[in-house]
């Protein structure tokens, strides 16, 4: 006997991705890619809800992977985000912020709005609090190169 569709999941972003909501055991990118495309969906809560009800801990549902979705039902109700005070289950052991806001304090790896620096000319990342220019190497090639002393910070000197 088979079930009617809950009339939300006609709403859902993952409509059609049945192969990008389920990634291969330790497959990182394709876990993100599939909670990027949870992190935008209409009816997250309600998937969740249903993930959880059914004890499904299968592939990425409600933005959360089987492992996350098993720690909430074991009773691990989360913690705190140090910088937004919102509930949220930690997805590894010693993570202190929520995933949106640890993609809006590390813009290196989360693809944050980026410029050029004024001092040196390098791309960097932009802080979302602060609107300043982030930590960043000055412009070039190799690891050796130095720190940018900041956009307060008279311009650098480039040899010709």
């Amino acid at each position: 006997m088979t079930l009617p569709i809950a009339e939300w999941r006609t709403f859902a972003n993952c409509q059609g991705l049945n192969d990008a909501m389920y990634p291969e055991w330790g497959d990182k990118v394709g876990e993100r890619d599939a909670k990027r495309v949870c992190s935008e969906c209409p009816v997250k809560q309600q998937c969740l809800k249903e993930a959880l009800a059914l004890r499904d801990y299968w592939g990425i549902q409600g933005e959360l992977n089987g492992r996350e979705r098993r720690q909430i039902v074991e009773g691990d109700e989360g913690r705190e985000c140090a910088r937004c005070g919102q509930n949220y289950i930690p997805r590894i052991k010693n993570q202190k912020n929520c995933y949106g806001c640890a993609q809006a304090l590390d813009g290196h790896h989360y693809g944050a709005k980026r410029r050029a620096c004024t001092t040196c000319g390098a791309n960097a990342h932009v802080d979302d609090d602060t609107g300043k220019l982030g930590r960043h190497k000055v412009a070039g090639k190799g690891n050796a190169r130095p720190m940018c002393r900041g956009e307060d910070a008279a311009p650098l000197e480039v040899a010709a």
